[in-house]
């Protein structure tokens, strides 16, 4: 069966690639999918506690059983900004108003909003 894997921030830059098509047994899991992919780039090992797997849009466990025509994206996390957790996964235009009223603080100087796109 075929899956399609998509690259994100630094898995894309130790790979080199934006996506791939790669062919798996039937049966293969997620967490087979990515030793995988460790076994060909080992820089990827030492991400593996930090990243999230999505198919199909969805964060899913690493168990999960891929299935043919199933899009796997690898999502290491993101730095920056305030301590503060916060994380939103949207299909609907992001509300940056609304967040940076939400994430202002009076002791704050300046907020910065970053809208673009960033490696393609």
């Amino acid at each position: 069966m075929t899956v399609k894997v998509l690259f994100f921030g630094l898995t894309h830059d130790l790979t080199g690639f934006e996506h791939e098509l790669l062919e798996i047994p039937e049966g293969e899991n997620l967490s087979g999918l990515w030793r995988r992919y460790e076994s060909r780039f080992p820089r990827l090992s030492e991400m593996s506690d930090s990243l999230l797997l999505a198919v199909n849009q969805e964060i899913a466990e690493r168990s999960r059983p891929l299935r043919d025509g199933d899009e796997v994206a690898f999502l290491p996390p993101v730095s920056g900004g305030a301590s503060d957790d916060l994380a939103l996964l949207t299909r609907e235009p992001i509300p940056t108003a609304e967040l940076v009223r939400q994430m202002t603080a009076p002791q704050d100087g300046a907020v910065v909003v970053f809208e673009g796109i960033v490696r393609r």
